[in-house]
């Protein structure tokens, strides 16, 4: 698992002012969803939501993502599941890899420069 900062800058004030309320209770099934799924620890549904919540996320407003974080996304190949997390300072992409991936310079994936990642 990795996040990775994604270095942009916005309001959260204008995140949370232009929400779409009928998008979000889309989100929460998926977050019912989730808990579901990860109390009866099956992984591969865990990952599968994760990224079909990411999807409903970006759906709830247009600033939830923008022109550099898209870039980010579509540089995140290859993993098991990704999602933005946190708003402050932009927020941070939750990356999950399969356990044992090798990794280069602990990058699990081709991001380019400019990203810097945690491992934990």
């Amino acid at each position: 698992m990795y996040l990775i900062p994604t270095g942009v800058t916005r309001s959260s004030t204008n995140v949370l002012s232009s929400l779409d309320i009928d998008k979000i209770h889309n989100l929460m099934n998926s977050v019912n969803n989730l808990d579901n799924y990860i109390k009866r620890n099956e992984s591969k549904l865990i990952f599968e939501e994760i990224n079909i919540g990411w999807e409903l996320k970006k759906q709830t407003s247009p600033e939830i993502s923008n022109s550099k974080i898209s870039n980010l996304e579509n540089k995140l190949n290859d993993v098991l599941a990704k999602r933005l997390i946190g708003a402050g300072a932009g927020g941070y992409f939750l990356v999950i890899v399969e356990k044992g991936k090798q990794v280069k310079n602990g990058i699990p994936i081709k991001i380019g420069d400019g990203f810097k990642v945690i491992e934990f």
